[in-house]
């Protein structure tokens, strides 16, 4: 009942033509100007005087006031318009990354996130992707399936971010190699683009040593070396470059 109250009055606002919305919002921001477009319980579309609009959720907004204006000339204007382009709803990042680890491993990093933000700060969701890994023992060409959390610790274009992902990594045509896939990553968001360094953990292969005895008739009992593959959880660093969307 009150947000329809709510879109009433709003609807109502551009009769009197005297006068113009100063928009508050919970942020801190105020936008002042003309509401030209409600969509009840959903979002305000508000236009300044330089031809600039801003698209308001219901739930960002702190209250609406009216602001008569000076020799019928709009001067209001946004108090911060170097706020964040990420708003709540629908958001995803694509993003690669280098990576090198233990064992002389090197590789390369390729992965998609979709998920909800739920405001301009906090994102959660889901994401896979498909790496490549060399050492110096084998190969490995894993899929990572993980959840991600990322929090942008500023509410403005340029804000540094963390970034947590829990999941599975399945290693191709090898099921030994498939096991436990986390990150932890620290960041600069620029606008939609960013930059990160992360450290990561996945199963990786080196090469392992088994000791042999055998019974050599002239030596008596020897033994030798015996290679096989050693799987086991590693750590490495990722250097990340990505987009927002």
């Amino acid at each position: 009942m009150k947000k329809t109250i709510f879109s009433l009055l709003l609807a109502a606002a551009p009769i009197i033509s005297s006068a113009k919305e100063v928009v508050y919002l919970k942020n801190g921001s105020i936008i002042k100007g003309d509401i030209v477009e409600i969509i009840p319980n959903k979002t305000l579309t508000v236009e300044t005087a330089d031809g600039s609009t801003f698209v308001c959720n219901y739930d960002e907004i702190d209250k609406i006031t009216r602001e008569k204006s000076v020799n019928n000339e709009d001067i209001a204007t946004p108090k911060d318009n170097n706020l964040s382009p990420l708003v709540r709803g629908y958001s995803g990042q694509i993003s690669s990354a280098t990576l090198i680890g233990e064992n002389e491993t090197i590789g390369l990093d390729f992965s998609a996130i979709h998920g909800f933000r739920f405001n301009p700060k906090l994102f959660i969701g889901l994401g896979s992707g498909i790496r490549y890994c060399i050492n110096d023992w084998k190969d490995m060409i894993t899929i990572p399936v993980f959840a991600n959390f990322r929090y942008d610790i500023l509410n403005r274009k340029i804000s540094p971010f963390i970034a947590l992902n829990s999941g599975a990594a399945f290693n191709i045509g090898d099921s030994e190699g498939t096991g436990f896939y986390g990150s932890f990553d620290i960041g600069c968001r620029f606008h939609r683009f960013f930059l990160s360094t992360s450290i990561e953990t996945t199963k990786t292969c080196e090469e392992g040593y088994s000791q042999r005895y055998y019974w050599d008739t002239d030596s008596g009992n020897s033994y030798y070396w015996d290679t096989y593959d050693d799987y086991h959880q590693a750590f490495s660093f990722a250097f990340r470059f990505g987009f927002v969307f």
